[in-house]
């Protein structure tokens, strides 16, 4: 009778599940990977004591993306991260795709990584070459237009284009200031306001 039992509310169940949209579905999958995550961050921090050995730690998204290993930066405030821009400095390197805002995701933190990470190219970089910030989370060669931007690592592999991943050797990032090549020393001073690379455009 208890078998019987239970198949007949297996039955209904899997009919009840059919009538449901698949959108509802979707949301209740992401609701309950949501709650999981909140769950697993709170649950992880609490036992590391605030100590992260990996260099990976856990935020929430402040918005949907759908690209992992992009750089991202401090967000709406310090438990949660945004999407990186060319000037802005970076706190790591998001692992995950978070479907909505409040996502729990998982940031290697740049500088405190063990060994090699992957980034996404805004362009076609070559194996070696130092890497810095570009726009939407992405990294980019040395910049060609003025500007302030931040060295993240070096290149391990190549990237052949755009929106491609590659393997990086990341560094703490460094602010780095392009100047004109006709810039004056006004400019270079304003650039040396605070430590910075300094790199000058060629004519």
């Amino acid at each position: 009778m208890l078998l019987l039992g239970c198949l007949l509310f297996a039955a209904i169940l899997i009919a009840c599940i059919a009538q449901v949209k698949p959108s509802t579905l979707r949301k209740w999958g992401r609701d309950i990977k949501r709650q999981a995550g909140i769950a697993c961050m709170v649950q992880y921090n609490a036992l590391a004591d605030g100590a992260h050995a990996s260099g990976s730690i856990s935020k929430k998204a402040d918005a949907a993306h759908t690209y992992r290993h992009l750089l991202v930066k401090v967000g709406s405030d310090a438990d949660h991260v945004a999407i990186n821009t060319d000037n802005d400095c970076p706190s790591g390197i998001c692992t995950d795709t978070p479907e909505a805002a409040e996502d729990a995701v998982a940031v290697q933190r740049l500088g405190s990584a063990k060994g090699t990470v992957l980034m996404v190219a805004s362009e076609a970089i070559t194996a070696e070459s130092e890497v810095f910030t570009a726009d939407d989370g992405k990294v980019q060669n040395l910049p060609t237009t003025a500007g302030s931007y931040y060295l993240v690592g070096r290149a391990v592999t190549a990237a052949g284009a755009a929106n491609q991943e590659f393997e990086v050797e990341p560094c703490f990032p460094l602010r780095t200031v392009i100047v004109a090549a006709n810039a004056d020393i006004a400019a270079l001073k304003t650039a040396a306001a605070s430590p910075a690379l300094i790199h000058a455009l060629a004519s």
